[in-house]
């Protein structure tokens, strides 16, 4: 009735989901030449909010910082 000729009804969501994933994928293969550190850490919950702590070191061509990320409170 809506004028789509796929029979799974997802269609659009799976090209989506497709370009997302793809565009992921292009990211990660460019990590190398656009950052120098990168750190990837699994969260149990999403974090609502970050902050940035104090500067460890700064030198001519790296910083060191500390990042705080919040948890879900109980």
């Amino acid at each position: 009735m809506n004028g789509r000729t796929d029979k799974g009804g997802g269609g659009e969501e799976e090209e989506a989901l497709q370009s997302v994933e793809e565009r992921y994928t292009e990211w990660k293969s460019l990590i190398p030449v656009l950052y120098d550190w990168l750190a990837n850490h699994n969260l149990v919950w999403p974090s609502l909010s970050c902050r940035w702590g104090p500067q460890f070191e700064q030198a001519t061509y790296k910083n060191r910082q500390r990042l705080y990320l919040s948890e879900q409170a109980r």
